[in-house]
């Protein structure tokens, strides 16, 4: 009798050991599937970034927002481009599926954040006056671009900020669609702090151009 008692234990507690194991793989593969679609949801949407279709309104914002001298020009709140509206409402969905866990943050900031930053700087009095007549338009653009803002300071940089300057060049360049750098600023401070340090490379020494191009092989271009 105690053998059979004990032969049951032994049973039972191996029907336990089972099921936690099955559990526990099921959760690997549940969190490998997620991992796995995040990555194919990311390839889609480069893909759709970098198609024919999608370079054209890229080009033709460019050139609305620009004067001829290549200087940022005025954005006209009553008279928007209205390929300013199909930028946004793709970086409005890349937002929707980060906070739906389609998307993964830091590969959204890796690939993205230079283009979202820029573009919820050029419009945010836009997106404001969107809001004033509702107030879920574009509602998760600005939420992904504070999230995409605390990635890059998690990840030493020092925070995301375009100014006119930064907008013309990025402008320039996707005119021509060119290959270009989309260089992630720095906030004035640190970047004053660094440039005065005494410490500081000298930009033209040869250890400096090394670390230039070391960072510009780093970072993702694109091509025509």
């Amino acid at each position: 009798m105690l053998d059979a008692t004990r032969y049951l234990v032994w049973a039972t507690w191996g029907l336990v050991g089972t099921g936690v194991i099955a559990i526990l793989f099921t959760a690997w593969q549940l969190a490998a599937f997620r991992k796995q679609s995040k990555l194919d949801n990311l390839e889609r949407i480069l893909e759709w970034f970098e198609s024919t279709h999608f370079k054209e309104l890229r080009r033709n914002l460019a050139e609305a927002r620009l004067t001829v001298g290549g200087k940022l020009r005025h954005l006209d709140l009553d008279d928007p481009p209205t390929t300013a509206y199909e930028i946004l409402d793709f970086f409005e969905h890349i937002g929707f599926l980060v906070k739906k866990h389609h998307l993964d943050d830091y590969d959204v900031w890796h690939s993205f954040s230079g283009w979202i930053s820029a573009a919820n700087c050029d419009f945010k009095e836009l997106i404001a006056i969107e809001q004033v007549y509702d107030r879920t338009v574009y509602c998760d653009l600005p939420w992904l671009c504070k999230r995409l803002d605390r990635v890059d300071l998690k990840q030493g940089g020092g925070g995301l900020s375009f100014d006119d300057e930064d907008l013309e060049r990025l402008y320039e360049s996707e005119k021509n669609l060119n290959t270009f750098r989309i260089t992630r600023r720095r906030r004035k401070s640190v970047k004053n702090t660094i440039k005065n340090s005494p410490t500081s490379p000298n930009e033209d020494s040869p250890r400096s151009a090394a670390t230039q191009q070391s960072g510009n092989s780093k970072s993702r271009t694109h091509e025509t």
